[in-house]
């Protein structure tokens, strides 16, 4: 099994195409099909890579609101006229430095800036109803190949010793709508397995909570999503029989490439003079040296 511990953004790329952690560019080229966000040091040179003008800037500046938001909870400070200057001056930085200046729209800065500051104001109001909170908890898993590590930004621990577990995700609100049920976070295989870590810790999650971003439209308002299905029976069971490793020792579709989905993937020439096709051995890229649930538009 590879000892490199990959981020949980390669988890969920797996399940678009196992063969796909061999290439560079993955994250960018799939972007909507990442869902978490990578916080490297000079992660920020990724973005300059999405062809699409239009794409390039709504991820962009899904990141940077995700960095706002993020170092927001790490330092439980923020001044936001401050916060406000910094996500003005990196886009416009972003903007001339990508050429972008013909695509953009002025309005777009006063858009997300105002789901930004929103955010955090629903964020302090409910840190304040928890009698103690967790920040940025790692959890770690394996799908038998590989190791991969996701991030929980918070953990909010109720009275009655329930827990309230809040994710930042960007997505597409096109691509992949929201239809206010447990499909919403289900669909994505890195929830999964941060969910399936807690309820095997016999943890009661009360419910989950997810700011999502849409990093493909940055006129898109934020949304903030509650779900409190997950003490069903029929939803555990997915979440263990889909965080089961031994489903991913014998199910062909988890170890194989999806070869409907290869006509049309950036990587299919690479892959088939290569005889990547057919191969389930995955080597990834290495640098070398209303019910259940309320949604609120922010």
């Amino acid at each position: 099994m590879e000892s490199t511990l990959l981020h949980s953004s390669d988890y969920n790329l797996r399940f678009v195409c196992p063969n796909i952690l061999m290439y560079k560019n993955r994250y960018s080229d799939y972007i909507n099909d990442t869902y978490t966000f990578k916080t490297e040091e000079n992660f920020l040179l990724e973005y300059f890579k999405i062809e699409d003008s239009a794409k390039r800037l709504s991820a962009f500046s899904a990141f940077i609101s995700f960095s706002i938001i993020n170092n927001f909870l790490l330092n439980r400070k923020v001044i936001k006229k401050d916060i406000e200057f910094y996500y003005n001056s990196q886009m416009l930085s972003f903007i001339k430095k990508s050429g972008d200046l013909s695509q953009f729209q002025l309005k777009s800065l006063a858009l997300t800036w105002n789901s930004i500051s929103k955010t955090i104001d629903l964020l302090l109001d409910n840190l304040k109803k928890y009698s103690a909170i967790k920040i940025d908890y790692k959890v770690q898993w394996s799908d038998v190949e590989f190791n991969y590590q996701g991030s929980v930004p918070i953990i909010g621990i109720n009275e009655n010793e329930t827990v309230d577990i809040y994710l930042i995700l960007q997505t597409s609100f096109e691509k992949y709508p929201l239809y206010s049920n447990d499909i919403d976070y289900l669909r994505i295989p890195s929830n999964v397995r941060l969910l399936n870590y807690f309820i095997s810790q016999n943890l009661d999650i009360q419910s989950l909570k997810i700011l999502w971003i849409d990093s493909s439209d940055i006129n898109q308002r934020f949304k903030f999503s509650e779900y409190k299905g997950i003490s069903k029976t029929k939803v555990k069971d997915f979440i263990h029989n889909n965080s089961d490793i031994l489903n991913f020792k014998t199910n062909s579709l988890l170890r194989y490439n999806n070869l409907n989905q290869c006509y049309s993937c950036p990587y299919f020439m690479m892959c088939s003079t290569s005889n990547s096709l057919l191969s389930n051995t995955r080597i990834p890229y290495k640098q070398q040296k209303n019910n259940n649930h309320f949604e609120t538009l922010i």
